[in-house]
Order: structure tokens, then sequence, then C-alpha cells
């Protein structure tokens, strides 16, 4: 299947549904995977959803008619829906200079990490030595202001991964529930 030039899904759906999967793990384009999700509910599937972070949550539900079809899901907690007053602050001014618009967890991350690499540089005291600001990240992350740190990202592993408490979306009720995905791991 195509994810990018198919509309019906109908076929590689029943193929799936076909072996009684409690949960399926969907993604890609927001759009086609909210048409994945709309085909399966039309088939018959009770299950939930397991949305890797390409897909959105927010933009899915309006291909789906609401969160109603995402009943049982997790996935990438919409911006939007973020009860930390940091992050309802980073989308009233997004949405302040981009009128009719929502910011995506891409925006908000990007806009982290430029402030956490522009931070990063300065305490290097160079834009151009790699090594010297890479070893400067993990304290900038920890040393941002929350208005330009969304996501509360708290530094970077070993590896040069951000880390955070992240805070997930699940469906319940037809509603968002924000989890930390830490507390689904006890």
């Amino acid at each position: 299947m195509s994810y990018n030039r198919a509309t019906d899904f109908y076929s590689g759906v029943s193929r799936v549904l076909a072996a009684k999967p409690d949960v399926l793990f969907i993604g890609g384009a927001s759009e086609p995977t909210g048409l994945v999700v709309k085909q399966a509910r039309e088939l018959g599937f009770k299950g939930g959803f397991v949305i890797i972070d390409q897909a959105k949550m927010d933009e899915i539900a309006k291909i789906t008619g609401g969160y109603g079809p995402l009943e049982g899901s997790i996935g990438v907690l919409p911006v939007v829906e973020d009860s930390s007053p940091v992050t309802k602050a980073f989308v009233e001014r997004y949405r302040k200079l981009n009128p009719g618009r929502d910011p995506s967890s891409e925006v908000s991350l990007n806009y982290t990490a430029v402030h956490a690499t522009a931070l990063a540089m300065q305490m290097a005291g160079s834009a151009t030595d790699a090594a010297a600001i890479r070893a400067q990240l993990d304290k900038a992350f920890k040393a941002l202001p929350g208005a330009h740190n969304p996501h509360d990202i708290d530094g970077v592993n070993e590896r040069g991964g951000t880390t955070a408490n992240t805070r997930v979306a699940v469906v319940e009720g037809g509603k968002v529930k924000e989890v930390r995905l830490s507390a689904l791991a006890k």
C-alpha cells in the first residue's frame, strides 16, 4: 500500500484485521493514517491504535470526525492539548504569529532545539566548533527558560538524543487524556 497515493485502504486493512489483532500499529502522514483508522472502524475493528509520531492525532481527528474513532489509542500528545502552562503560552504565541494554524510537535521541538543550539554555541564560545557545541548541549537544554522549552526537555544523553519525562496522548471516552510516558512503564 502506498500511503502517498492511495485513499482506499480497505483491502490492506481487511487482510490485517483477518488476524484479529487487539491493536494496530499505524502511522505515516496524518491524512492517510486517518483514512486507515476510519476504514478499520468501518470494517468493525474495536481495538486501539498505537500511532507513531509522524501522524498527528489532532490532524487524524479531522479525517475521522473527532477523537471518538481513536478510542483506545496512544500517540504523540497534540501540542494544543498539552495542559502545561508553558506549552499553552507557546501555542498562544504561535497562533498570534500564524493565524488559523496550530503548532505541531515538530514545530515546538524544533523551536526548542534551535534555542538550545544557540545557547550551546554561546556556552562553547563558538558557532563553528561542532565538538565544543555538542559538549555544551546538555547544559544548554538544562539552562533553557521554560518559554523556550515547551516540551520540558531536560537534557541530552550520551548518544545525543534528547531526554524528557514525555507526555503522551491516550484517547479515552472520545477525549484526549494527557499521560506521562513514565507512568505507563510502571
